[in-house]
């Protein structure tokens, strides 16, 4: 039996005796106790889910958690708030969940599991070395170890470099379930292929083909030397045509594949137009020779005008007819020059001051038309057309209604309607959604602004019947629907019951106890691969009978789609047990458990999201959204750009806040929970004062960057913020912009015990400027 006594600070005090009456009456297993101290308020006892009770997540043992004995005050309305009134949760007995007892055997299990980490620590750190000895040494010791398994493949790997691979094929008929062992296959794949052992690399290629996209000059060479030389020249056709196919070794095959009579003209062509677009012209120049004069002009005007398109373009010559050849190199400089428009209508070589880029693109595009066939004229207008609408000139509106039907879309219809709303056009809104598909028509986003329109147009009772239909759902249009009729959102939380005999056979898996181990050593991004194929592999029946089996290649029946929600909704009470939170929140919503907002919308870190909100001003409910969206709390998440974190950060900003935190050097840990939320916090609220409080233009900042929300609001004013989101040019900012705001509000409503005090229209209307302590 143990137990922890906390304030509200987090910080441990001492044992607390007074609960042992508690703590005595439980059933037999790990107890834990948390007690938080506030003044004395005369109180009753009551059983509280501790998935009800706000801040428990993170704060409290990794494992499950299913009961809380909260004392309460008796006037508090809601008993799962833990800030009501000046004292509310006196202690809280953590009980661990059933199925996971105590017992002197699981107690030994846990002490040689804890004694097998370190050894397997060791033994990782033996590899880094290269240490092969010591490696092997510590692997007879680690028989029973769960990830045994991976030092087999590392040995085998470190083997193979140093020669020998004598040991590869065993290690991967012993360990085929084992994410690494793809990675082995891979590396065995190009060792013998550098051996030219090409029969054994066909059959392993056959056993992994995604190895012969990673590498296909590998499988071009296997087909070559396993008697399939037709197969092979028409593969490396194909990748010259795409730009590829220099490799020295595969010279044999280029040779066949000349002797059969390549490469063609149309081949050359397809060659150079790849290389171009990657702006190789030392590779296009010796393909010129065996091009007619006519292409070998379109190749030479090509690379001029990617320096001077609308020079070279003015020059061009009025098309006769339609070639295929000359409108893809019209087209390549067209879009060259589209992108050239001025920001701010400024000036810029290349551009036309009056109307920019795109402007002087389509005016181009309308006198080179003869060159088009009709599809490839109407794809170039419709790309013309949108960069028109992202860059909100006054002409795009006109040119989107100008397209065919065959070339329109629903990117079209959209950027349509959204500037018709930015110039407040409600005739025309209601025209352009009407014009929508009814897939489209029926969203929520467009559903909410024919409701607005109709609602500007004075049919308000068409406009409430609309709305009422969207306030019933859940999501940033419902909110804001709900606000229009004056109701409160449709929020509530409901957590069911695990099925305990489900997850006791998840927790049996070999993957998933894989994955707790890679938690266990602070390696998620191990512990992830582990647990998505452990889960996609396996099988529950509608019984609830969990077999480990490769997923079935057709329909499911009801039945079992149900029990795959089972499967999913286990999975993710087991990972937030874990306080593995970014896992849970995917496995819940694989098991579509929208009602179960605590599992989906977590209050993890809560010490130090408060500390933060605390500091900056802001407040936490917008923090855990903004973490919610960027990360799905995923500590250690990294993004395509780099960034990090629980916030996401890029180093070169969290540098410059860190530096600017009483005078900080160095560069920050932005996996470290802590510090990226305190510098993501201080990045938020400085810019929450950049755009004077306005939280829409803050958080849109947070995401695109302030520079870029400056020139969209000089491109169009500031005048209402619903309208101003929705025409905000990248998808990805306007999307993020209405789930953090969503997010904040089910947050709000969290920490609010079930009442709201959060208001997403009066946020976007421009008002709110309390975003910030004092302002």
């Amino acid at each position: 039996m143990e137990w922890w006594n906390k304030s509200m600070d987090g910080r441990v005090r001492s044992r607390s005796p007074a609960l042992d009456r508690c703590l005595r009456r439980r059933p037999s297993g790990r107890v834990g106790c948390v007690v938080f101290r506030f003044p004395p308020v005369k109180a009753s006892m009551a059983a509280v889910p501790a998935s009800q009770v706000p801040g428990m997540e993170g704060c409290l043992p990794s494992d499950a958690i299913s009961t809380v004995i909260v004392a309460r005050n008796p006037r508090c309305a809601s008993p799962s708030h833990s800030l009501c009134g000046a004292a509310l949760l006196l202690a809280a007995c953590v009980v661990a969940a059933p199925g996971l007892p105590a017992s002197p055997a699981v107690a030994r299990e846990r002490a040689g599991l804890a004694a097998e980490r370190q050894l397997f620590r060791q033994a990782r750190a033996a590899l880094a070395r290269h240490d092969l000895a010591r490696v092997v040494a510590l692997r007879k010791r680690l028989d029973g170890y769960p990830l045994a398994g991976y030092l087999d493949i590392r040995l085998a790997a470190e083997r193979m470099r140093r020669g020998s691979d004598d040991t590869v094929p065993l290690v991967l008929a012993r360990y085929p379930d084992l994410p690494d062992a793809r990675d082995l296959r891979d590396a065995w794949i190009r060792d013998l292929a550098r051996r030219g052992q090409w029969p054994a690399v066909a059959r392993q290629l056959r056993l992994l083909p995604a190895a012969g996209v990673r590498h296909p000059g590998i499988a071009i060479l296997a087909r070559f030397y396993t008697g399939d030389v037709a197969g092979a020249v028409a593969a490396y056709e194909a990748l010259w045509r795409r730009g590829g196919g220099d490799e020295d070794r595969l010279r044999p095959v280029a040779r066949a594949w000349r002797r059969a009579g390549g490469p063609t003209a149309e081949a050359r062509w397809e060659r150079a137009c790849a290389l171009m677009e990657r702006g190789r012209w030392s590779r296009v120049r010796p393909l010129l020779d065996g091009m007619s004069a006519t292409d070998r002009q379109l190749m030479r005007r090509w690379r001029s005008g990617r320096r001077h398109p609308a020079a070279i373009l003015a020059r061009w010559p009025l098309p006769a007819r339609v070639d295929r050849h000359e409108a893809r190199v019209l087209a390549r400089l067209l879009r060259l020059l589209s992108r050239r428009d001025p920001p701010f209508g400024g000036r810029r070589r290349g551009g036309d001051g009056a109307g920019g880029g795109v402007v002087a693109a389509w005016r181009a595009a309308d006198r080179l038309r003869r060159a088009f066939d009709p599809v490839a004229w109407g794809r170039l207008r419709r790309r013309l057309a949108l960069r028109a609408a992202r860059r909100q000139l006054p002409q795009a509106v006109e040119w989107l209604a100008s397209l065919p039907e065959q070339v329109q879309s629903d990117g079209t219809r959209a950027w349509r309607a959204r500037l018709l709303l930015a110039d407040g056009d409600w005739p025309g809104v209601l025209r352009a959604i009407a014009a929508m598909p009814p897939e489209q028509r029926h969203r929520p986003e467009w559903a909410y602004w024919q409701a607005r329109a109709l609602e500007q147009l004075g049919y308000g009772r068409e406009a409430r019947a609309l709305f009422g239909v969207l306030a019933g759902g859940r999501g940033y249009f419902s909110f804001l629907s709900a606000e229009r009729l004056g109701l409160p959102y449709r929020l509530s939380s409901s957590s069911a019951e695990p099925d305990a005999a489900l997850r006791r056979a998840l927790l049996r898996l070999p993957g998933i106890r894989r994955a707790r181990e890679w938690l266990r050593l602070g390696l998620p991004a191990k512990a992830r691969r582990e647990w998505f194929r452990a889960l996609q592999r396996v099988d529950v029946s509608p019984e609830g009978v969990v077999a480990a089996a490769e997923r079935r290649g057709r329909d499911r029946s009801g039945g079992e789609r149900m029990s795959a929600r089972r499967k999913w909704y286990a999975a993710a009470r087991l990972a937030r047990d874990w306080g593995w939170f970014d896992r849970a929140i995917l496995a819940a919503q694989r098991a579509g458990a929208v009602e179960d907002l605590p599992l989906r919308f977590p209050l993890a870190w809560s010490r130090h999201v408060r500390r933060a909100a605390a500091r900056t001003g802001l407040d936490p409910a917008l923090i855990w959204s903004v973490i919610r969206q960027e990360s799905a709390f995923n500590a250690q998440a990294v993004s395509a750009a780099g960034a990090r974190g629980l916030m996401q950060l890029r180093p070169s900003t969290a540098a410059m806040v860190w530096r600017r935190m009483a005078g900080r050097r160095g560069r920050p840990d932005l996996f470290d929970p802590r510090t990226n939320i305190m510098i993501g916090s201080r990045y938020l609220a400085a810019m929450v004062r950049r755009f004077d409080g306005n939280l829409a233009l803050a958080v849109a900042a947070f995401n695109a960057g302030p520079a870029r929300v400056a020139r969209w609001l000089r491109r169009r004013p500031w005048e209402r913020g619903d309208l101003w989101v929705a025409a905000i040019p990248f998808r990805e900012t306007r999307r993020y912009v209405q789930q953090v705001l969503t997010y904040a509000a089910v947050y709000d409503w969290r920490l609010g015990g079930g009442r709201r005090s959060f208001s997403i229209s009066r946020l976007l209307g421009g008002g709110f400027r309390l975003a910030l302590a004092g302002e």
